[in-house]
């Protein structure tokens, strides 16, 4: 089992794109950063990458995404390297060999790095925090919103195409992870998600068991990987990933 569904999207380079951030380093780890300067930088979207990792610049989405919410929210975006410069090869197959580089990442390992990136929102003047994530990502946000951190809340979490089954490849399964969380989320799975993150499925349930507000949407004409890596130039891609991005900024805002 990989974290990706069969039929997943492959990556997509935007090579012309030129980000409007800048990466900084705080303790040692490098944190691509847009929105400083923004009227609502007090408030911090943290975002958690897929497995193609932190990128340079224009490599992937994952920047133009970071920017396009700095300007839509008007807030300070983070998207820190969790990987520390590693990441999975754009042209690698998404197979078992995926699984064994995931099991490198272990949440115990992510964490400390995760600490180092709220501290430094803190010392920014940051109250709370939100955070959206990509397929691994939303793993990631499901383990931070459950831990108790010195640094700062999390608000929200918006999970796009959420790989949570990741936690099955630690000895432990998605279902029980959800129960953990303490910070409201939204889940947008695509078609061909599993199941258990969509309306009904054990994973919202063992969210809203847990007392924590979840709420999930269905995109059926999409396949896993569409926000990061979806080709805007077919319609239903750039109808559904606007439309995505819409309602994790409106989520996001209506949480600070």
């Amino acid at each position: 089992m990989a974290c990706c569904p069969p039929g997943s999207l492959p990556p997509l380079l935007e090579n012309d794109y030129k980000p409007c951030g800048e990466v900084i380093t705080t303790e040692g780890l490098q944190v691509y950063e847009v929105g400083a300067n923004n009227k609502n930088n007090n408030v911090a979207v943290v975002v958690f990458y897929d497995i193609f990792g932190f990128a340079s610049d224009g490599e992937t989405k994952v920047r133009h995404i970071c920017d396009q919410l700095a300007a839509t929210l008007q807030c300070r975006v983070v998207l820190p390297d969790y990987y520390k410069g590693d990441k999975w090869p754009v042209d690698a197959p998404l197979d078992e060999k995926l699984f064994a580089w995931i099991q490198t990442f272990p949440w115990s390992k992510v964490s400390p790095e995760h600490a180092k990136v709220l501290r430094h929102l803190k010392n920014a003047g940051v109250a709370k925090y939100s955070a959206i994530g990509f397929c691994w990502g939303a793993w990631g946000i499901f383990h931070a919103a459950a831990e108790e951190s010195p640094e700062l809340p999390m608000a929200c979490g918006v999970n796009c195409h959420p790989s949570v089954r990741i936690e099955g490849f630690f000895g432990s399964n998605e279902v029980a992870l959800a129960k953990k969380v303490r910070a409201p989320q939204i889940l947008f799975p695509a078609g061909n998600d599993p199941d258990n993150v969509k309306e009904g499925g054990e994973v919202l349930k063992a969210l809203e068991s847990a007392g924590v507000a979840a709420e999930t949407h269905v995109f059926p004409d999409m396949v896993h990987g569409f926000m990061t890596r979806g080709d805007i130039n077919d319609a239903n891609t750039k109808r559904d990933v606007a439309d995505c991005f819409a309602r994790a900024a409106a989520y996001i805002q209506n949480h600070h």
